[in-house]
């Protein structure tokens, strides 16, 4: 699976400490989409999409998170897998 750079770049934006830097967990992506334009949004939303529509297992979407230079751990059952949702909602949220 080709992972896009726009996510790699989002997940960059998640390191440990910066979920103090916000008071909710939307804030939190809110701030670590910023580093991306509307037209990498999509892009990102895109291959959230897809990755999520496939039933892809929480161990591939763990593999695919820690393949970035993210060195913030999302654990615990389907935990990935509700992370990368609220964020690929976040980016559907901004559109409208």
């Amino acid at each position: 699976m080709i992972v896009p750079d726009e996510f790699k770049r989002l997940a960059s934006g998640f390191y440990q400490g910066s979920d103090r830097e916000a008071s909710t967990l939307q804030a939190w992506i809110a701030s670590a989409l910023k580093s991306l334009d509307m037209k990498e949004r999509e892009v990102l939303k895109k291959f959230l999409t897809d990755i999520l529509t496939a039933r892809v297992d929480e161990a591939e979407l763990q593999r695919i998170w820690n393949g970035t230079a993210s060195d913030y751990y999302i654990s615990g059952a389907g935990g990935m897998r509700a992370f990368l949702t609220v964020i690929r909602d976040s980016i559907v949220l901004d559109r409208e």
